[in-house]
């Protein structure tokens, strides 16, 4: 038996020593790389990469979930896709504390801390040679920061009515501070490019989040330095393999919520709007009507999905009207919506979305007739499925449920590990 022991001993040694000697000479793993090592300018535009990605990750999730809590989708069981009671507890205006909201704000949260991490790499660890790589990183990084700090603050909330979001595990910041947060950023941002592109974009940021905290003058000032016709939009791209939630959620793939009918009102009453506003009936259980939505699609390459417009020169004319009927600004309220009418063209019909006449008068938010349109109406259509019509409701007074969430909750889980939770 001893002898047996002292063999099995042996082994052991032999078998330990001759592990330890093999793993000692294996060459350096070349599929890891510590983060330290990122920290050289030629990875900056991977970065920058980096923040497309997560923007376009996190957007979707929030524009959806932001047409189904305002009055732009429905939730209704006689459509037999309809199956999942948290989407019904949004469109109910009660939207559950739940695994995907916390997802939501998670993501949201991560496109900042991705973009601040970007820009404390780039000021404090990253030596350079190429002004043009430090600019190009500088101004993604606070773009982004800025889009992060601007969703957080449009979307969430503590409680129904009162918006904003804990930052960093930090006292709840409020969306007011967190839409100057964002102002901030974007101005930042465009001391570190001189293209006119790079600044335009950042200006019609500037002045939408202006225009949603109702400062009107400081919004006139920065529009009118924003986007024009024949910029390119400013979007979240997506394709086959980082799908668009909204195809399988709203959309060809599966139809959890459909479109309100008032978008098929809007094509019955002037079929040119069909260009703009994308839509398609389907049949439910007992002959339900209901409409899917067809503006996010796979495109015929079968690899493209469309993406969502972040904000572009459509937006920004539409900020003018708005700012022009407001009194905050000079200008033709009705010949900046025809131009953006005017760009939204028919696929079968090549017929661009009819003008409006020059004996209608532009309105803020008046009940539309022969003789009036108002601006709320043109940004329904216009910005239809952005995520936009939520913030709209609230600004303009038209929230459609008594006593709704405004906002979606923040999670518990988050308020349970912020100690400053409830300072």
């Amino acid at each position: 038996m001893k002898k047996i022991l002292l063999i099995a001993c042996v082994l052991c040694t032999v078998v330990f020593f001759s592990c330890e000697d093999y793993v000692s000479n294996i060459d350096p793993l070349y599929d890891r790389t510590k983060d330290t090592d990122l920290n050289q300018q030629k990875y900056v535009d991977g970065f920058i990469g980096g923040l497309h990605n997560q923007v376009a990750y996190s957007l979707d999730d929030l524009t959806l979930n932001a047409g189904g809590l305002s009055d732009e989708l429905l939730w209704d069981m006689r459509n037999s896709q309809a199956t999942f009671s948290s989407f019904n507890n949004t469109d109910m205006g009660t939207p559950m504390d739940n695994e995907e909201a916390a997802g939501m704000f998670s993501n949201a949260h991560e496109l900042r801390r991705q973009a601040d991490t970007l820009v404390y790499r780039i000021k404090n660890l990253i030596t350079f040679t190429d002004s043009a790589i430090y600019r190009r990183g500088l101004y993604n990084g606070y773009l982004y920061s800025g889009l992060g700090s601007f969703h957080i603050g449009v979307y969430f909330g503590k409680d129904q009515t009162t918006g904003g979001s804990p930052i960093n595990l930090g006292r709840f910041v409020p969306t007011s501070q967190l839409l100057q947060d964002a102002i901030a950023k974007w101005m930042l941002a465009m001391t570190y490019t001189t293209a006119s592109y790079d600044k335009k974009l950042a200006n019609s940021l500037i002045a939408r989040a202006y225009l949603f905290l109702g400062d009107y003058t400081n919004a006139a000032t920065y529009v009118q330095l924003g986007l024009v016709k024949g910029d390119n939009p400013f979007t979240a791209k997506y394709n086959a393999t980082n799908d668009n939630t909204w195809r399988g959620s709203a959309g060809e793939v599966r139809t959890q919520f459909s479109v309100d009918p008032r978008f098929n009102t809007y094509v019955k009453n002037d079929p040119t709007e069909a260009a703009r506003v994308i839509i398609t009936q389907r049949t439910g259980t007992g002959g339900f009507l209901f409409y899917r939505q067809l503006k996010y699609i796979m495109q015929p390459d079968k690899v493209t999905v469309t993406p969502i417009e972040i904000i572009d020169w459509q937006e920004n004319n539409l900020m003018k009207a708005e700012l022009v009927v407001r009194g905050a600004m000079t200008g033709d309220a009705r010949a900046l919506i025809n131009e953006v009418r005017a760009s939204r063209i028919d696929a079968t019909t090549k017929l661009p979305v009819s003008a409006l006449a020059s004996t209608v008068t532009v309105t803020l938010n008046d009940p539309v007739t022969a003789t009036s349109y108002s601006i709320y109406v043109e940004r329904d259509k216009e910005l239809m499925l952005r995520g936009n019509r939520l913030i709209d409701q609230r600004r303009f007074g038209r929230m459609h449920i008594t006593g709704m969430w405004q906002y979606f909750p923040i999670s518990s889980a988050e308020k349970a590990r912020n100690p400053l939770w409830n300072q």
